[in-house]
């Protein structure tokens, strides 16, 4: 890594934030965590750690109770994992402007946390490979996603597990690596079109060619009514599919 050059501003600034690494950042939060009063006398306020050089934050709000910090400011511009961020955490602050299109892994980050309900949809995901259990028992979650870039996806597998309020219309484009299924217990997102699908929805989702393709989101499936299905032009069509949430297994019990 090259030496940080700072200019007199610089050095302004610097004397203000706490630089923090790979190497620091998890035992820096852990002082936050422990004693916030002491940390600020030693680093400074958490909303302001000159965080542009970390890459990973894997597990770094872990189970975290009593953090509710304003980091919006952070700089993750270089950051390629998050998984378990802020899983167990009790955290509900925004995060919208960060730069997440180097992050690759987002596997469980806000899972079991089930304060969180921020938008989210302004993010650049074009990089982003896992979505495991995200949002996983993540109770209050139900913001919009529909403008990601899920073109790297390749796993997702019970990524709205138990969001049981969930009910945004997605209209996702999933390539065919994309592995594993999006559980749960009820037809969330029916009209959502899906090209190219090939993520092995399994457990209780029916095949795409014996399902409805004209209720609406909040609509439940109408056992008498007529469905009607997307016209098909050989196997190797990319006919609109449904994407199907099903949120919860306990739903299903």
């Amino acid at each position: 890594m090259l030496p940080r050059v700072l200019t007199a501003a610089g050095f302004a600034l610097a004397a203000a934030q706490t630089y923090v690494t790979d190497e620091n950042i998890s035992a820096t939060v852990t002082e936050w965590r422990n004693d916030a009063v002491a940390a600020e006398a030693a680093h400074g306020h958490i909303s302001t750690w000159d965080t542009s050089d970390v890459t990973n934050m894997d597990n770094l709000f872990l189970e975290c109770t009593s953090f509710d910090e304003d980091i919006s400011a952070w700089n993750t511009a270089q950051v390629t994992s998050m998984n378990g961020m802020f899983r167990g955490a009790i955290f509900d602050s925004s995060v919208e402007a960060w730069d997440v299109s180097n992050v690759r892994d987002m596997t469980r980050m806000f899972s079991r946390n089930a304060r969180f309900n921020q938008p989210l949809n302004g993010w650049t995901t074009t990089s982003l490979e896992s979505t495991r259990d995200m949002f996983g028992y993540a109770e209050a979650f139900n913001q919009p996603l529909d403008q990601w870039d899920t073109s790297s996806l390749t796993a997702i597998d019970n990524m709205f597990e138990c969001v049981k309020g969930f009910d945004q219309d997605l209209g996702w484009a999933l390539g065919k690596e994309c592995s594993g299924a999006v559980r749960g217990g009820a037809w969330a997102f029916l009209n959502t079109r899906c090209e190219d699908w090939d993520c092995g929805l399994n457990g209780a989702t029916p095949p795409p060619s014996s399902v409805p393709t004209t209720l609406s989101p909040s609509a439940s499936p109408n056992p008498t009514a007529k469905p009607t299905y997307p016209e098909a032009s050989g196997a190797a069509a990319a006919t609109p599919l449904l994407l199907l949430f099903l949120l919860g297994a306990a739903a299903l019990a």
